[in-house]
């Protein structure tokens, strides 16, 4: 096995909804990045201080209130503080593992938290939730991991420069690919089911990723998991 179950439903149902978030993100950042490409290259600078997070503003491994509420806005248009069963229907337009109204209201029931319906996700219950979505900061040189380690992750982009490694059996090491910030990357290794990295990913300038636990990713993203209810 590649991970452990969730040990209940309530793991399950709070593992999707936050993979569903994360998604969220994810195409955020892709949009901003594709902004940014259009800019002239002497505004890029100014771009990207606006709207990107700054690597020394980082104050920990949590998502930044900016980007926390942006996503959450993306479902509760409204301003209604909480989101319900259509916010889900309108965002996710059941492109997550085909989900239906059903169980999309199951999400929301096992993150609901103490709302006393169980229908509701407030800010305070959201934040919570993905709480599990980290961020982490890397110098230039390091390795968001290398070829051989765990598949553990899956990642985004938030900043700076990746390259992609791959390792020969002669020893030699070649340069595959250069990824930018707003794209993802880790996925391959947990759509093949595979246990280990077969890159490596080596920080060309610092770099900022956001990242979602492979238990999450499979239950969130893949259409065929062992842990369907």
């Amino acid at each position: 096995a590649n991970t452990a179950a969730p040990n209940d439903s309530f793991e399950l149902l709070t593992a999707k909804l936050r993979a569903a978030c994360f998604a969220v993100v994810l195409q955020q950042q892709s949009e901003q990045a594709c902004l940014r490409r259009t800019k002239a290259e002497q505004k890029r600078s100014c771009v990207e201080q606006k709207r990107l997070p700054r690597r020394h503003s980082v104050r920990g491994s949590m998502l930044d209130h900016d980007m926390l509420s942006k996503a959450f806005r993306e479902f509760d248009t409204e301003g209604k503080g909480f989101i319900g069963i259509t916010d889900l229907e309108r965002v996710l337009g059941g492109s997550i593992q085909g989900a239906s109204r059903s169980e999309l209201q199951k999400w929301l029931e096992g993150a609901a938290g103490a709302d006393r319906e169980g229908q509701r996700v407030t800010y305070d219950n959201y934040v919570r939730l993905m709480q599990h979505t980290l961020k982490q900061t890397f110098a230039t040189g390091d390795y968001v991991f290398q070829q051989g380690d765990p598949a553990n992750f899956f990642y985004c982009l938030l900043d700076g420069e990746l390259e992609v490694l791959q390792t020969k059996r002669d020893g030699s090491t070649h340069v595959l690919n250069t990824l930018q910030a707003g794209e993802h990357f880790g996925e391959t290794s947990l759509l093949e089911g595979r246990d280990s990295r077969s890159v490596s990913m080596r920080c060309a300038t610092p770099v900022q990723v956001l990242k979602l636990s492979r238990r999450d990713f499979e239950v969130g993203f893949l259409e065929q998991t062992k842990w369907s209810p």
